[in-house]
């Protein structure tokens, strides 16, 4: 049976989203397990998360954490003070650091295309997206990360929790910074919705914005099920 070029089109969407959803969450783990390195941590990455091994800071500082406590309940000096606070503060930087690799390397790439698009518009005499363009509609569609999580986590704070109304990277980097728990979070969904607005509705070609739309929906979701539920507890456990 031939499919006419629409369903053609649509079939190309679908299965493009499902391809660039796991690039996505692959490469952002990518990020955060490369910040653990340059620090020099071990680092290890599965198919949805990244992690390192602090475990040797955390224990020097709990045990000072201990000590502080026991000279505040006995009224002593505490002479380790200026050591604790070092650590401490060393503790949440490489944390910090560690959160910030992630979601670096999401807007950065989608950054990156966004760019190479808008001079693709600018320079190109021909209105037709070729193979090229359309890799970069993808990762500049990373951004959409950034629109998603904070929605999701409104929806399940108002819906389920009922208390944490943000929630993923984002969050820790506020923070860290010392700003309100969703400040990161709106400000990169306010970007991420005027760059996916702009891909969406000024860069694809109006009869077929629908269709990429529906086909976008489609294979997000099947991308997401398809790598977090059967192939990547497989492929990268």
């Amino acid at each position: 049976m031939k499919l006419k070029p629409k369903h053609k089109y649509f079939l190309f969407i679908v299965l493009s989203f499902i391809l660039f959803t796991i690039i996505g969450t692959i490469t952002h783990e990518l990020g955060h397990w490369t910040a653990a390195k340059i620090m020099g941590y071990d680092a290890t990455i599965n198919y949805r998360s990244a992690n390192y091994d602090d475990s040797e800071k955390l224990n020097q500082l709990y045990q000072l954490f201990s000590e502080k406590n026991s000279a505040e309940e006995q009224s002593t000096e505490f002479a380790k003070e200026s050591e604790y606070l070092n650590l401490k503060k060393e503790v949440d930087r490489d944390s910090f650091y560690f959160t910030l690799g992630g979601v670096l390397q999401t807007i950065l790439f989608g950054t990156l295309a966004f760019v190479w698009l808008l001079y693709r518009r600018k320079k190109s005499t021909n209105p037709q997206l070729n193979f090229t363009d359309y890799i970069a509609i993808f990762f500049s569609l990373f951004w959409l990360r950034e629109i998603f999580n904070p929605l999701i986590s409104v929806v399940q704070g108002l819906f389920l929790s009922g208390s944490i109304y943000f929630g993923g990277d984002e969050p820790k980097l506020s923070k860290y910074l010392g700003l309100p728990e969703g400040a990161v979070s709106i400000f990169l969904a306010v970007i991420g919705g005027m760059i996916c607005y702009y891909v969406i509705y000024k860069i694809l070609p109006k009869e077929k914005r629908s269709t990429f739309i529906d086909a976008g929906l489609v294979g997000g979701i099947l991308g997401y099920l398809l790598w977090m539920r059967l192939l990547g507890p497989v492929v990268m456990p």
